[in-house]
């Protein structure tokens, strides 16, 4: 029984310590890191939370520092693009290469509708036709 309880122990120290491990070498590695500082599972979840209320200003501050701002969440990654020759790339140039899929254009549709800015493939075709 108390051998038990010492392995018990033991594993959940080594986990422990393993644990907050990942968590410092992660916050480590984003010293330099210009965008959101991000955390094992949450992503920039705390962040973006303490900083709802100046959401758009949060944001600001962080493309003032790097046009293009990556911000990892639970189950997603949003990215920021503040930068005109790659909103040009992004929206004109290399269209194709980033598609927006039924998820986006069934979370935008009230909101856009079916026009430009949330068509894809053969509609925005048809769209920018015109």
């Amino acid at each position: 029984m108390m051998e038990t309880e010492e392995n018990l122990s033991t594993i959940i120290i080594t986990l422990f310590i393993m644990l907050f491990s990942w968590i410092f070498i992660h916050r480590l590695k984003q010293r330099n890191s210009k965008g959101p500082k991000t955390w094992p599972f949450l992503g920039a979840a705390i962040e973006q939370l303490v900083n709802y209320d100046r959401m758009h200003d949060w944001m600001v501050e962080y493309l003032s520092q790097s046009r293009t701002v990556v911000v990892p969440m639970p189950f997603t990654t949003y990215t920021y693009v503040a930068d005109p020759a790659n909103v040009e790339h992004v929206l004109r140039t290399n269209f194709s290469n980033y598609p927006k899929g039924e998820v986006y254009h069934s979370y935008m549709e009230v909101l856009l509708g079916d026009g430009i800015f949330n068509a894809w493939g053969a509609l925005r075709k048809t769209k920018e036709d015109s």
